[in-house]
């Protein structure tokens, strides 16, 4: 929090790892995050946005499926678990192929709903952005190519709405947001409703 308003909440992470393989195989992965948060209007209003981008650079060989970046459910809501980014539309599950490259932007606004505090509940809107993007090796395997053309990788920029319901319990915060993609393209996976549950330490 910051020391001079304590009604914002500021976050910085920042990680990096290394592999490396015993078939001339290694790459750094990065990642970063940044997000603030801030009350308004007597508390009663909370708005936040949170960055978060990352980068895989190859230092030896190709880079591979397991490595590269997807997006999750609740990274870029409105699209499935690597929903979005390069794909191969060739195969029967359309499998993802990951990016090199993935940038996210969430922002959100939580505020009452008129229920009595005791039902601990609050309502949100919030707007996702973002992209993954970026391969040096368009299949899962070195030094194989990508049947039935070239896999489009390029930095396509996807955006999503929509509301939730936030609601604090004895098993942890439950959360169901409905959402609508306004921004993608036709070979993304999209959704309209998601549930999730945290827990509370």
């Amino acid at each position: 929090k910051s020391t001079i308003d304590p009604n914002i909440n500021s976050f910085i992470s920042f990680s990096q790892d290394y592999t490396s393989g015993d078939d001339n195989y290694s790459n750094v992965r990065s990642k970063a995050l940044i997000r603030q948060k801030r009350q308004i209007l007597r508390d009663e209003v909370g708005i936040s946005a949170i960055l978060e981008f990352g980068h895989l650079a190859q230092i030896d060989g190709k880079s591979r499926v397991t490595d590269r970046f997807i997006t999750y459910t609740r990274q870029l809501r409105g699209f499935q678990a690597a929903g979005i980014g390069p794909r191969d539309r060739h195969s029967t599950n359309k499998d993802s192929l990951g990016g090199q490259y993935f940038a996210v932007a969430r922002f959100e606004s939580d505020f009452s709903v008129g229920l009595p505090e005791e039902y601990k509940m609050r309502g949100a809107v919030f707007f996702d952005t973002g992209s993954v993007w970026g391969l040096d090796n368009r299949s899962g395997t070195a030094g194989s190519s990508q049947p039935g053309g070239v896999v489009d990788d390029g930095f396509h920029l996807r955006s999503a709405i929509g509301a939730g319901l936030l609601w604090s319990t004895a098993i942890g915060p439950l959360r169901f947001d409905f959402t609508k993609a306004l921004k993608k393209e036709t070979y993304d996976k999209t959704e309209s409703f998601n549930f999730s549950i945290s827990t509370n330490f």
